[in-house]
């Protein structure tokens, strides 16, 4: 008996068991990631920061993850072979922080580099393609991957190491390249400051283009925040409501008149009656006559709907919409 091809279903299965065991890892970090603040689009900061889209990821990129954590391993034990003092890695890295940005830097080196066998510096790894790889090597990581190179500015501007090194490993035939970063203080202030202003910002930032064919658009998860008519958010917690105010602490302040206080750490990622959907993140109109400080009116469809504590919860009226956007038919409030 002949068996059928059971690539596909063993594939899937395993694609699905990673994305089952990382559901809901977006919560976990309800810091800004520092690793994003060099991120060209200062509206993918707001958002992401703001947890507006619970952001799917395949299994197979949980696998490619995977693959970079242990090649950290693997470059950690290859510089000790090669006589260079390194801790802080892993599950013990050292924290840094800016304000509401946070950052978990891979390696601190306290000596053995060859080069200067004597110097304090960080260490980051990376792992490329062979066509990234080349690129990098052709043009060092400031010019070929100037997100990472503000990765590590910050973090050398934060802890006070003034150098990191940078080790990168090709996965296609393990070629490695490696690079002594130096701290350009003024860089990494102006970053980290531009980083932090735009998680802050009370309003939605300028898209990085209004083209909706834009290749760096058509690739990014938050797409439908710029270029869709449909956009709605994803999360209903308190980042996501008009209400509620970025702090540079890091904490989150309810503006309403009926809690303005501090949102309690943890707490601001969760769903209360009172939330009231930011109106950057949809595009139905504001009755600015029957909205107040407690309670938002929205004209969807040309009907008057109160969200927030007095009318419909942000969870229901986001349903409704979308129930009504799949059927093609007329929002039932019920």
């Amino acid at each position: 008996m002949k068996l059928g091809n059971m690539q596909d279903g063993v594939i899937d299965a395993i694609n699905r068991a990673h994305e089952a065991r990382h559901a809901g890892d977006w919560k976990d970090r309800p810091y800004l990631e520092m690793s994003s603040i060099g991120h060209e689009c200062g509206r993918w900061i707001w958002l992401r920061y703001r947890h507006a889209l619970n952001e799917h990821i395949e299994g197979r990129l949980y696998r490619l993850f995977r693959r970079g954590q242990r090649e950290e391993e693997t470059i950690v034990e290859d510089l000790r072979m090669a006589g260079v003092s390194i801790d802080h890695t892993g599950d013990g890295q050292m924290e840094v922080a800016y304000g509401p940005a946070k950052g978990h830097i891979d390696g601190h080196i306290t000596a053995g580099v060859p080069e200067a066998p004597k110097e304090e510096m960080l260490a980051e790894f990376k792992s490329y393609n062979a066509s990234r790889f080349k690129t990098l090597c052709d043009k060092g990581v400031r010019e070929s991957d100037p997100k990472y190179y503000t990765q590590m500015q910050c973090y050398m501007h934060c802890s006070k190491v003034p150098r990191c090194l940078f080790v990168a490993v090709c996965k296609d035939d393990d070629r490695m390249h490696v690079e002594r970063v130096k701290l350009d203080d003024g860089y990494a202030c102006r970053m980290l400051d531009r980083g932090v202003g735009y998680a802050l910002d009370t309003h939605i930032p300028g898209p990085l283009s209004a083209d909706p064919t834009f290749y760096k658009c058509r690739m990014c998860s938050f797409s439908p925040f710029c270029h869709s008519k449909e956009k709605m958010p994803d999360h209903i917690c308190c980042r996501t409501c008009a209400f509620s105010t970025a702090m540079p602490d890091g904490r989150w302040k309810c503006v309403n008149p009926a809690v303005d206080d501090v949102i309690p750490e943890g707490r601001d990622l969760e769903e209360y009656p009172c939330h009231a959907i930011h109106p950057d993140l949809v595009s139905w109109e504001v009755d600015h006559l029957r909205t107040d400080g407690r309670n938002i009116c929205w004209v969807i469809d040309g009907q008057r709907v109160l969200n927030g504590a007095a009318g419909y919860s942000s969870s229901h009226i986001i349903a409704s919409v979308r129930a009504a956007r799949a059927t093609q038919g007329r929002i039932i409030w019920s």
